[in-house]
This record gives C-alpha cells, structure tokens and sequence, in this order.
C-alpha cells in the first residue's frame, strides 16, 4: 500500500513540473536574452526530445551554438533551419557568420542561371505555405468550376471558366513545387563534419594520395558509400574520399 502510495506521489510530482515544449521554448528565449547560452541550448535540445521542428527552433539552438563556440552544431541547425524556412535573410546571414569560423574556406562554383531561377521559385515561401496555398487554390478551383457548370448565364460562364483555369494553372504549379521541395529532401546527401580535421584521399584507402584536409563544420555532399568510407564533394567541385565517421547527415534526427 505504501508502494502504491508513492508511485501516485511521484507520478502527479512529475505531472506538476512536467514543462510543455512551448513553456520550454520560451525558458530557452529567455535563458539566450540574459547571456545563459548553454542553458538556452539544453531547454531547445529538450524540445527536440519530444519530436518537434521547426525553424524558430533550429534557428535559435544554432545561434545558442554559435555563441558557445561550437561551429559544427551552429552550421548544422542553422542550415536545417534554412531547409525549413528557405529565403529567410537572418538565417542566410547566421550561416555565413557561422562558416566564417571555421578554417576551411571554400569558395563555391558558380551556377547557371537555370539552377539559380529554380532555386529563387522554391525558397519563395517555405513549404508548410505551400501546402496551405495549394490547399486553398484547391477548394478554390471546386468553387468556381462549380459556379461554372451549374450557371445558366454564358457570360457568368465565360468568366468563371476562366478563373477556375487560371486557379487551375496555380494548383498544378503549386503541386509540382511542393513535389521537387519533397524529393529534394528525400534526395538529400548533404552533411556537416564534426571531425577535428579528415583527411580526403583519392581512393578508398588510406595508402592511397592524400588531396586535401577539411576540418569541423564544413559542409560535405555524399555522391557514393563503399565499405566504411564515402566519396564526397565539396562546394568548389572538389572530390575525393573520407572515411565515415563523425559526419551528420542534414536530416531531422539528432542521432
């Protein structure tokens, strides 16, 4: 009896102090505002147990990172939060900021104007606006190609049909943005190194040419996997070889 007792005692203790993923957001705010960056960063990390995204959240833990000086955990939410929120100016120039820090500077290779107009279309609005739109435009298209086929005045019916095309046309496009953000994401082989520094090699070997080092917080793209070691690319065009280890994939899962 006693047992059963304290089991209820401590069971509705934790229900008191049990914090909400809101409650602990804000405690994180408010820790960052008064200097207290790590503490900021473990009321993030917190919310993260329970499964919750976003890219407030990112945004802040990667910034909480960034002013304790660890560079690879600041680029790594920082750019999940991009990923969320594409097009975001503060996160693009906390990136920056963040990379500035590391030792390897790497400039990019320039991109055609192709991929640069595509990448403008998707980074317009985040993708949860683009479910929400392609939503809307949906239940648009039903109103209006109702009014459509159940008006008996032509001109009410001209127009109509015209709008619901037009409504239409919008649908479709938001659809087809929504479907290359998603296979984008499922396509996704980029990663951050945590390792001090690695060592790239030509091939999968350690006998073979040493290219090149690169060192904690770069950015890294994985082309291939071959018994414990990955071929990799970096912004500049530059491949070669790394053994896996101490790289975090650019996905939703801190493990």
């Amino acid at each position: 009896m006693k047992d059963l007792i304290l089991f209820f005692y401590l069971f509705f203790c934790l229900l008191i102090h049990a914090q909400s993923p809101m409650e602990l957001f804000d405690m994180g705010n408010e820790a960052y505002n008064k200097g207290s960056y790590v503490k900021a960063k473990n009321f993030y990390l917190k919310v993260l147990d329970d499964n919750l995204h976003s890219a407030e959240l990112y945004f802040n833990l990667g910034n909480s990172y960034y002013k304790i000086g660890e560079i690879a955990e600041s680029i790594f939410y920082l750019e999940l939060a991009n990923r969320l929120s594409p097009g975001q100016i503060d996160i693009k120039n906390n990136i920056k900021f963040a990379k500035n820090m590391g030792l390897d500077s790497i400039e990019e290779l320039p991109k055609s104007q192709i991929d640069v107009a595509q990448k403008k279309v998707l980074n317009i609005i985040s993708i949860d606006a683009w479910t929400i739109s392609s939503l809307l435009f949906s239940w648009s298209f039903c109103i209006l190609f109702g009014v459509y086929v159940w008006s008996q005045n032509s001109k009410i019916k001209r127009a109509f049909f015209v709008l619901s095309s037009l409504i239409l046309i919008f649908l479709l496009t938001s659809i087809l943005v929504i479907y290359n953000i998603d296979n984008s994401k499922k396509q996704n082989n980029s990663a951050v190194i945590f390792e001090n520094k690695i060592n790239v090699n030509s091939e999968p070997n350690n006998r073979s040419t040493l290219l090149f080092n690169l060192h904690e917080g770069t950015m890294i793209e994985v082309i291939e996997k071959l018994d414990g070691w990955l071929r990799i690319k970096i912004a500049n065009g530059s491949e070669g070889w790394i053994e896996n280890k101490n790289i975090r994939f650019l996905n939703y899962n801190r493990s």
